[in-house]
């Protein structure tokens, strides 16, 4: 029987993740991971460790004008397996776009010890400039 105190907790270490990439903040994003931490991002090798991860996370904003995200479903185990929807709003060439990212993470305790973008659904110009 799953005990839902756990997948609860497990969910809401994600959604503080989650609270903390929107801030743009370094320290705070960095504070879920161990240097063991591995993450892959979707069509990218993974990488380990704070400086790869917080690298990692940049180079994909920095491809687009990203307008910002925000969250969908997320669901979690007492297993530590948490998976969640991202939706990136950006601009690239003048196009308004929408794109669905799935994450699959891994939770053992208050940290993220494997974080995987499993798949991605674009949508084309969502409307707005």
């Amino acid at each position: 029987m799953q005990d839902k105190r756990i997948a609860a907790k497990n969910q809401q270490v994600v959604l503080h993740l989650f609270d903390a990439l929107r801030a743009n903040d370094r320290e705070r994003v960095l504070s879920f991971f161990t240097e063991e931490t591995v993450f892959q991002p979707l069509a990218r090798a993974s990488v380990r460790g704070h400086d790869a991860i917080w690298s990692a996370l940049n180079a994909a904003i920095a491809e687009t004008e990203l307008a910002g995200y925000r969250f969908g479903d997320i669901v979690s185990s007492n297993d530590g397996r948490v998976e969640a929807e991202r939706f990136e709003r950006y601009l690239v060439d003048g196009i308004w776009s929408e794109r669905c990212i799935t994450e699959i993470l891994s939770v053992r305790g208050a940290k993220v010890t494997q974080w995987r973008e499993t798949s991605a659904r674009d949508s084309s110009d969502i409307g707005g400039n």
